[in-house]
């Protein structure tokens, strides 16, 4: 007892630092929004140009550069094919390094001779003179000409510099239980189309699979985690964190069990009424520090803009919250995007505005 006495006496006790203060926000003065276009159609995705102007796609597979004063641009017109709600062109990206090699991917569903789906492409451009030029189908996707729904969406570059998009199911739940095939699945792919070697399923695209359908991806800026929005039936719309090789258990069960059992990987956050998620993306800004490194989700059912923080080992989500604006009652339906000026670009058919202070 003697030896452990003198040992404590020997040198400072070991003290727990003191917990680092929760800094507080000043003031902030209430959210605001402003109108950046009128007549537009749905916008299904927003990139801005290094030059400030932005780059917008619409369902019905028109490109355009949104200026000011409602002056817009046709940058390039896609045949789409418009069998369903969800087909169309559905994915608009830049490169990385757009300043160098000014390349534009697109996702789109191409028509067959009756205006029905016959495949999805994913295709790169070149962005010249305002034009997409040299452009070039990198990957074919399966789609049928009775397909309505499912197409998916989403289309993003992760940290390691390949392309992530989600398929849904296609309309085939039989086939969404095999990550060989690239249905219900998160696809991750290179810049030519081509499988990286280290996906998680040997030659296949599946970067995971059991999906339903998705049209929003987003990596955590800090973390580098990567979260998907999925749309459910009639109930039990999921945020789930997709990590490589796991699955999410669409095509278990019958389609329309209501709730739909949660067998393999668990939600984050589940929906019930739906609110249909469609865009996700990371808050990053100074103009709202109320929301940075949150993720921002809409909900295209409810046109709201969610508010989600997530914990910090990006497991469980903390807070769902969503934007309120007095006299705006939505505000968006598919593309959310985070401009040069930090405020929040939203959209729903016919109008583009921005959510700032």
């Amino acid at each position: 007892m003697l030896f452990l006495v003198l040992l404590l006496g020997c040198g400072p006790i070991y003290a727990p630092p003191a917990p680092t203060p929760t800094p507080t926000l000043p003031p902030l003065t209430p959210l605001r929004y402003e109108s950046v276009a009128y007549g537009v159609g749905l916008i299904t995705a927003m990139q801005f140009l290094p030059d400030g102007r932005l780059l917008a796609a619409e369902q019905d597979g028109a490109v355009k550069i949104i200026g000011k004063f409602d002056q817009h641009t046709l940058v390039h017109q896609f045949d789409v094919s418009r069998a369903g709600f969800e087909d169309g062109l559905l994915g608009l990206l830049l490169d990385p390094d757009f300043a160098q090699n000014r390349t534009v991917y697109t996702y789109r569903t191409v028509p067959d001779g009756d205006g029905n789906p016959s495949y999805g492409e994913v295709a790169r451009h070149r962005f010249e003179d305002d034009l997409f030029k040299n452009s070039e189908t990198i990957l074919e996707l399966p789609a049928y000409a009775e397909q309505l729904w499912h197409f998916g969406g989403g289309l993003t570059f992760g940290p390691d510099g390949y392309l992530y998009m989600i398929l849904g199911d296609t309309n085939r739940v039989d086939l969404a239980r095999d990550p060989q095939t690239p249905i219900s699945a998160v696809l991750r792919f290179t810049k030519d189309g081509e499988v990286p070697a280290d996906n998680p399923f040997g030659d296949s695209l599946t970067y995971a699979y059991g999906v339903r359908n998705g049209f929003g991806l987003a990596w955590h800026p800090e973390t580098g985690l990567l979260y998907a929005g999925e749309n459910g039936d009639t109930c039990d719309d999921e945020l789930n964190l997709i990590e490589a090789g796991k699955d999410y258990g669409w095509g278990l069960h019958p389609f329309d069990q209501c709730p739909y059992p949660d067998d393999k990987e668990l939600p984050l956050l589940q929906w019930t009424p739906t609110i249909a998620p469609a865009g996700l993306m990371f808050y990053t800004a100074d103009v709202m520090p109320e929301f940075r490194n949150r993720l921002l989700l809409c909900g295209s059912n409810s046109n709201h803009v969610h508010v989600i923080e997530i914990s910090f080992d990006g497991g469980q989500v903390v807070s769902d919250d969503v934007i309120e604006i007095d006299g705006r009652d939505f505000f968006c339906q598919a593309a959310l995007l985070t401009g040069p000026d930090g405020w929040l670009y939203t959209a729903t058919a016919g109008e583009i505005f921005k959510i700032g202070r």
